[in-house]
C-alpha cells in the first residue's frame, strides 16, 4: 500500500510561511513555491533534507545552525513520520 503523504502547504502556518519567504527566499514568493512544489515531489526524508541542505546552503544558511531552518525541516521532517513526536 502506498503512503499518501501530507500536504507541505497545510503543515506550515501562515506566519512560519511568511518568514521563510522573507528570511530564506527574500521576499520571493514565486521562489518559495517552486521549492515547495518540488519538495513535494520527493518521495522519502533522506531525499528531502538533501533537497532542502542544497537550497539553503545556495542562499548561505547553515540547516543545522539557523532557528528556522531547524524549525522548516522539523516541519517536512513531520511529513514523512507524522507518528514522531519531539
Amino acid at each position: 500500500m502506498l503512503y499518501q503523504f501530507d500536504d507541505l502547504t497545510k503543515m506550515i502556518d501562515p506566519k512560519s510561511k511568511s518568514r521563510i519567504i522573507k528570511k530564506v527566499f527574500a521576499g520571493n514568493t514565486d521562489d518559495y513555491d517552486y521549492f515547495i512544489e518540488q519538495l513535494e515531489k520527493i518521495d522519502s526524508w533522506e531525499d528531502a533534507y538533501k533537497y532542502i541542505d542544497n537550497e539553503f546552503s545556495k542562499r548561505n544558511i547553515n540547516i543545522n545552525d539557523n532557528r528556522l531552518a531547524v524549525a522548516f525541516t522539523d516541519i517536512v521532517f513531520k511529513k514523512y513520520y507524522p507518528l514522531y513526536h519531539f
